[in-house]
């Protein structure tokens, strides 16, 4: 799974003109460090990663039972 976050900058010009500039960056979640995995969040990037992998078994399990009824 990512979070991608979009980031814009805005930087006023002369008169009604300006500059616009926007970042758009995506990353690995939850990763320990930074989303405080190993501290208050552990019980929730827990569920989150077992979530991730129940949800790639059942498509597993999916494309099983379509084989089949082929």
């Amino acid at each position: 799974m990512e979070r991608c976050e979009r980031q814009v900058v805005k930087i006023p010009g002369p008169g009604n003109g300006g500059f616009e500039y926007t970042d758009y960056e995506c990353r690995p979640f939850p990763r320990s460090v930074s989303d405080s995995c190993d501290d208050e969040n552990r019980f929730f990037c827990a569920a989150w990663t077992s979530a991730q992998y129940s949800t790639e078994l059942g498509i597993g399990f999916a494309a099983l039972a379509l084989v089949s009824l082929l």
